[in-house]
């Protein structure tokens, strides 16, 4: 058995032409043609990305168009990463930690430790850099700090090239009050894992980390494969997002010319003297 069919099938879904040799502009403009550049608009078509994926020579700069990678974010650090490890062991892909990251670069023995020296602000800033550095990785996946920089919004300009997991905790005996960082995630993420958890009382029996991870992957596995069954050209976007340099246009990418810069300086009125 080769290692490609011993994966996961959601990870054969996540790799679609994955070894397919696509011109650049062809793969941009077949993305165009079929209506990729309006909002939330991914279509199914996948006889025309296959055949043209085939017959495509390799001439000029390639692409493989179709990987891409997973974010997870949500409050609680530690559901977050076991849930990354859990999900990545599954699909085949690598987990990475930002909150590990961080606390070796600060060698701290936890994310609250760094926190009390450096301040939650400065850890935000610094996650938020390890997030930029990491748009252009693919086959991982990636758990964030719990409402760490994911709860800044300015910030999924990057992260968009990603898949978005919103790993949400629920307790009905004890709802979590609203915020400005959950406002965030119920409005950027791309699928939500409302995780059902029951505290207090004499019948309780909480769930371990890795029970919660267990779970809270087979709710995943189904959103994602559900995901990919809707929108079976979200990855492909998502990459050609990346390839475009993460401009902030999504999900209405604009074509490879446009410059939100110049757009910007365009749209200011002239001062007259």
């Amino acid at each position: 058995m080769t290692f490609a069919r011993s994966l996961h099938p959601l990870a054969h879904k996540l790799k679609q032409c994955l070894f397919c040799k696509v011109p650049f502009t062809q793969f941009a403009v077949l993305i165009q043609r079929r209506g990729m550049f309006g909002v939330n608009s991914y279509p199914v078509d996948p006889a025309g990305l296959t055949s043209s994926c085939s017959s495509s020579g390799s001439s000029s700069k390639t692409l493989a168009p179709t990987s891409t990678s997973i974010t997870i974010i949500g409050d609680d650090t530690d559901l977050n990463w076991a849930v990354c490890q859990a999900l990545a062991k599954k699909i085949g892909w690598f987990p990475v930690s930002t909150a590990k990251i961080l606390t070796g670069m600060h060698k701290a023995g936890s994310v609250q430790e760094v926190i009390g020296k450096q301040g939650r602000e400065a850890l935000a800033q610094a996650e938020a850099g390890v997030l930029k550095g990491m748009k252009d990785q693919f086959r991982v996946c990636v758990a964030t700090v719990g409402d760490g920089a994911a709860a800044d919004p300015n910030l999924y300009d990057y992260m968009y090239g990603s898949i978005i997991i919103w790993m949400d905790e629920v307790d009905k005996r004890r709802p979590k009050p609203p915020s400005a960082a959950r406002a965030v995630y119920h409005g950027r993420s791309e699928v939500r894992a409302a995780l059902s958890v029951a505290s207090g009382g004499f019948s309780d029996k909480s769930m371990t980390l890795e029970e919660k991870a267990t779970k809270a992957t087979g709710q995943l596995i189904k959103a994602l494969n559900q995901l990919l069954k809707e929108h079976e050209y979200l990855p492909a976007k998502k990459r050609l997002y990346v390839e475009y340099g993460c401009r902030g246009d999504w999900p209405e990418l604009k074509p490879k010319e446009w410059n939100p810069v110049l757009e910007n300086l365009q749209r200011k009125p002239v001062s007259e003297a």
